[in-house]
């Protein structure tokens, strides 16, 4: 499941993918643990009313087991990617306080994985271009600078940035 939520007023929509090209700025994510597909776009739905926010993109993340073909082992957690889009705000580095306490109740229920920002950096312009990304686990930053180049290189020409997530 890949859709894109959108509020407007008290009426939600859902899209399917593939989409067209619209605001593809990534201002923040979290990584959810859900029971169902309907439980994470109710997740989505909050998130998205506490941020004010007009368009939120939800997708799962892909685990090990779906990139090898195995059955998803029993008991395996669902996981999806809850992408907030920027705005102007967001630009300005504005986070809402109701996203904050949301994110803070999530992570005591056991709901939120992890979160994070995306901030400018240096290179204002690499934010446009995101074309995906991977969460790994690494024991230090330097091993995940290690596996990063490796994974650049089965790439081909394209630019693996690594960045630390809560």
């Amino acid at each position: 499941m890949r859709v894109r939520l959108r509020l407007d007023g008290d009426r939600t929509e859902l899209e399917r993918g593939p989409y067209k090209g619209r605001n593809e700025l990534v201002a923040t994510f979290a990584m959810v643990t859900a029971t169902s597909d309907d439980h994470v776009i109710e997740l989505a739905t909050r998130l998205a009313k506490a941020a004010g926010d007009k368009e939120i993109e939800i997708g799962p993340v892909v685990e090990g087991w779906d990139l090898t073909g195995t059955p998803r082992p029993e008991g395996a957690p669902l996981r999806f990617l809850l992408l907030r889009k920027a705005d102007r705000a967001s630009e300005a580095g504005a986070l809402p306080a109701g996203v904050t306490a949301v994110l803070d109740e999530w992570k005591r229920d056991g709901v939120l994985g992890s979160a994070r920002a995306w901030d400018d950096g240096p290179f204002t312009e690499s934010k446009e271009l995101i074309a995906g990304f991977s969460i790994i686990e690494a024991p230090t930053l330097a091993d995940a600078k290690v596996w990063a180049e490796s994974y650049a290189d089965v790439l081909g020409d394209n630019e693996v940035d690594v960045r630390e997530v809560a």
